[in-house]
């Protein structure tokens, strides 16, 4: 497997693909031959931590994230999930198969150990990754995370009844995209009524709005049946349990929140043993737009203290050549 870019490979390749991608997009061929499309933003020479994006977003949600992750030494190595963006549709599709095309693509790159990070109801895959990799997944950082929490009857049972969510969805969010197609602004106008102050200020930036924009298109690329099945997997059982999770999570959440309650946050955290649940005042949904300095400060103190206890375990050779307090990616 090796990676391309985008023009070469990808079937969904246009005139104006470089243009609405910033020409950096970048492929792999799994082994069941369907395209994996990733974008790298922040220090390339940092540390690697795989963004997984939130529901009905694309791997351009990360340059939400980028000055932020350069200025602390973090590479993001954002994936598009499976539909969404440039990476083909896979109707078996679920977090547990995410984590594997996950961990090809940390292969091809060479990373012998990386971080998750996750927005929104991508916490279910990045949970995943770390379930099922935790020799290799050294932490995970949750900003603004939907409690990914298996809902109803549809947590027990699958076949059918999931097709028939994932049918519903996909008209539901065809509508909606041709309704955001007619004015793409209008949905985020929409999306500002029910938010805290703090967040209606956000969303007054015309360059986050375009942003944001941007995301939203890319999302539906190939038409809302990948964001639908995207969503949809969130209603289903995943195949693992969270409370068995042993790595560091480090959650973050806006206390003006109002998509995700405290309540609901506070019980989401207590899931997972090794999780802690961050606070920060006066922030609403979007605190990620103006405070990542902080949230990578407490990552970059977390490696350093894996780090340190692998060393406690298994003393070795200081290496005197490495000044930088910042930890970088072993490849």
């Amino acid at each position: 497997m090796h990676t391309h870019t985008v023009d070469r490979l990808s079937k969904h390749a246009i005139a104006a693909t470089q243009r609405d991608c910033n020409n950096d997009v970048r492929l792999i061929i799994l082994q069941d031959g369907r395209r994996l499309a990733y974008q790298e933003y922040g220090d390339r020479r940092g540390f690697p931590l795989f963004h997984c994006h939130s529901h009905g977003s694309s791997r351009l949600e990360a340059s939400l994230f980028d000055a932020a992750a350069k200025k602390a030494g973090f590479r993001l190595v954002s994936i598009d999930r499976p539909g969404t963006g440039f990476s083909d549709f896979d109707q078996t599709s679920n977090p547990n198969a995410f984590a594997n095309d996950l961990l090809a693509l940390a292969n091809i790159l060479g990373f012998r150990t990386f971080g998750l990070m996750a927005s929104g109801g991508g916490a279910a895959y990045a949970l995943a990754a770390c379930h099922a990799f935790p020799e290799r997944a050294q932490l995970m950082l949750g900003v603004s995370c939907i409690p990914p929490k298996p809902v109803g009857f549809l947590s027990n049972i699958s076949g059918f009844p999931v097709r028939v969510v994932t049918e519903l969805m996909r008209l539901y969010i065809a509508l909606r995209h041709r309704l955001c197609a007619k004015d793409p602004l209008h949905y985020l106008e929409r999306l500002s009524d029910t938010l805290c102050f703090s967040d209606r200020r956000l969303l007054q930036n015309p360059r986050l709005l375009e942003a944001m924009n941007k995301d939203i298109e890319e999302s539906m690329r190939q038409g809302a049946r990948g964001v639908a099945h995207d969503i949809s997997m969130s209603y289903v059982n995943w195949g693992f349990d969270p409370g068995n999770i042993t790595i560091p999570v480090l959650l973050w959440r806006g206390s003006a929140d109002t998509l995700v309650s405290q309540q609901c946050a506070k019980k989401f955290a207590n899931t997972i043993p090794n999780s802690s649940l961050h606070r920060v005042p006066n922030r609403g949904h979007f605190f990620f737009l103006r405070s990542m300095e902080e949230v990578f400060s407490a990552a970059n103190s977390q490696l350093k203290s894996n780090r340190e206890s692998k060393s406690l375990l298994f003393p070795s050779r200081v290496d005197k050549s490495s000044e930088s307090p910042l930890i970088r990616a072993a490849i």
